[in-house]
C-alpha cells in the first residue's frame, strides 16, 4: 500500500458517518495513513465534538479514537515544527496545518485532505502532490 500524509479532516470522516465518509474509507483502504502525532489530538478533539452535539455518546466516541489510533504511522511534531512554522510565516496559514504540508514535502508524500485551501495551498504554491477527498471514488 502506498503511503500518503492524512490530515485530520479526512481521519475523522473515516471514522464517523456523514458526508464524505465512504470517500475517507475507501482512502484509508489504499493508502497507508502517515501523519504529525498531532492528527491523534485533533481527531480526538473532533471526536469530542460530535459527542458535545449529542452526535455521539461517549462509549462510542472512545471506540472511535480507539478505532482510528491503530491506523496512523506518526511522526513526532517536534521535529517537524521548524518547517512548519517558516512554512506558516511565509504562507500566512496555521501553524497546525503547516504541519501536514512539512511532513509530506519532507518525505516525499502526497497529501490527502478535504480541506481545500490546504490542498491548494500545498499544491499551487507549493508544489507538492496532493488528493482531494472530493476526487476518490469510494467503488
Amino acid at each position: 500500500m502506498k503511503p500518503a500524509v492524512f490530515d485530520a479532516s479526512v481521519a475523522v470522516r473515516a471514522f464517523i458517518r456523514g458526508p464524505g465518509y465512504r470517500q475517507a474509507e475507501a482512502a484509508i483502504d489504499r493508502y497507508a495513513m502517515v501523519a504529525p502525532a498531532l492528527i491523534v489530538t485533533e481527531v480526538a478533539n473532533a471526536i469530542w465534538k460530535y459527542h458535545r452535539r449529542g452526535d455521539l455518546d461517549r462509549a462510542t466516541s472512545l471506540d472511535v479514537i480507539r478505532r482510528f489510533a491503530v491506523y496512523p504511522e506518526l511522526r513526532p511534531d517536534l521535529t517537524l515544527q521548524p518547517e512548519a512554522l517558516q512554512i506558516a510565516c511565509e504562507q500566512d496559514h496555521p501553524v497546525y496545518d503547516c504541519l501536514y504540508i512539512a511532513l509530506a514535502r519532507r518525505e516525499g508524500l502526497p497529501l490527502i485532505s478535504a480541506d481545500k485551501r490546504l490542498l491548494t495551498l500545498a499544491r499551487d504554491r507549493l508544489g507538492l502532490q496532493t488528493i482531494s477527498l472530493d476526487d476518490i471514488n469510494p467503488s
